[in-house]
């Protein structure tokens, strides 16, 4: 009868370690799984800043096309003061 309650307890140690390793594993996951949370979370928001950062980038490259274009046609202000702009000191009069 020892024999036979020294074999319970010894398998109800190992089914407890057994348990405790598998807690330590469930605890470690879950650490890991809340770090990749944050970073998807820090990395969504670096993807939609860099986003408007390209679109920001795009309006202003289309304005300084459509400037250009306007300065060409003298539709506009010229790029340059070799272009006739009003040099320092000078006042551009309206015709």
């Amino acid at each position: 009868m020892q024999s036979q309650a020294t074999a319970q307890e010894s398998s109800k140690r190992r089914s407890q370690r057994s348990s405790d390793v598998l807690q330590d594993y469930l605890k470690g996951l879950d650490s890991e799984l809340a770090s990749l949370a944050a970073q998807r979370e820090y990395l969504q928001a670096r993807l939609e800043l860099v986003e408007r950062q390209r679109a920001n980038l795009q309006e202003v490259i289309e304005i300084e096309a459509k400037l250009a274009e306007m300065s060409q046609r003298g539709l506009g202000m010229p790029e340059t003061s070799e272009e006739g702009g009003p040099q320092k000191g000078e006042v551009a009069v309206a015709s």
